[in-house]
């Protein structure tokens, strides 16, 4: 398995990253995982076989080539065939309407042809990337394309409110309240939620409880107990956070690493 993942060079506030997954005869066992979410809206060209998406793993539908999706409040399922080839643009939560000029709640929960978006050129992009080697370059010709679509903030108060709620929800790893946010930045608890819908596609709540979870993922597969994992992350207790996760994992953690394969680890580093 072939994994890449690059910072982008011009547009540092608006991309989180760029990554890429390649792997050919895909076993048996990795052609389903599940997936847990970022908080992100990601921009994924697929350049090998089709991928499949499901909320519930029983009924699967195809991805467009050229998808939006990412901003799901809890788990999916996703499917391979042969191969796995993907280009992916991760946007930064707060900045990815400046992209997509519409309402980030229509891309909640979906997973949506990016044509509808970007038109035609987006597909062209993807034929480009087939004659470009270095997954590097690739990157490249993506923030290139991406910086040919941006728009310009008409209200950079309001993001510059919402960029550093999301600094400060990292910093935290998640464990944060809605009402200590809105009073370390002087917002109104009304407004902050509604403008981080608007911004950001979810709920702030929802935002802080995924950041956890991925938080609490991250630190376990680098060998923390539970026990710590509580403490760090201010849970009450083990049960809490079992509960937790369950809401948005569908499963208990121990079932969850216990199913986790080679290709939902790579995701797992994608917080």
């Amino acid at each position: 398995m072939f994994f890449t993942k690059t910072e982008p060079e011009y547009l540092k506030k608006e991309i989180k990253f760029f990554y890429s997954i390649k792997m050919n005869n895909v076993p048996d066992d990795f052609t389903s995982h599940r997936r847990l979410p970022d908080g992100t809206l990601d921009i994924v060209l697929n350049l090998k076989k089709p991928i499949y998406i499901s909320k519930d793993r029983n009924r699967f539908e195809q991805m467009p080539p050229v998808a939006l999706t990412g901003l799901y409040t809890d788990k999916c399922f996703l499917k391979y065939e042969e191969t796995i080839h993907v280009v992916c643009a991760v946007l930064q939560p707060g900045y990815a309407h400046l992209f997509i000029n519409d309402t980030l709640e229509h891309h909640k929960a979906a997973t949506n042809n990016a044509e509808q978006v970007f038109g035609s050129s987006i597909q062209a992009l993807r034929e480009r990337m087939h004659t470009i080697d270095e997954e590097k370059e690739k990157h490249q010709l993506f923030e290139k394309f991406l910086l040919s679509h941006i728009r310009i903030s008409r209200n950079g108060y309001s993001m510059n409110n919402i960029e550093n709620a999301i600094v400060t929800i990292h910093e935290c790893s998640g464990a944060v309240s809605i009402n200590n946010l809105c009073k370390k930045h002087f917002i109104s608890e009304r407004n902050f939620r509604r403008k981080f819908i608007e911004y950001v596609g979810i709920s702030p709540k929802k935002y802080a409880a995924i950041i956890r979870m991925k938080s609490f993922c991250s630190l376990h597969h680098y060998g923390m107990n539970y026990n710590h994992c509580v403490n760090k992350l201010e849970f009450t207790d083990q049960s809490h956070l079992h509960k937790e996760f369950i809401k948005i994992a569908g499963i208990n953690p121990d079932n969850f690493f216990r199913q986790t394969n080679v290709i939902s680890e790579k995701f797992l580093q994608l917080v």
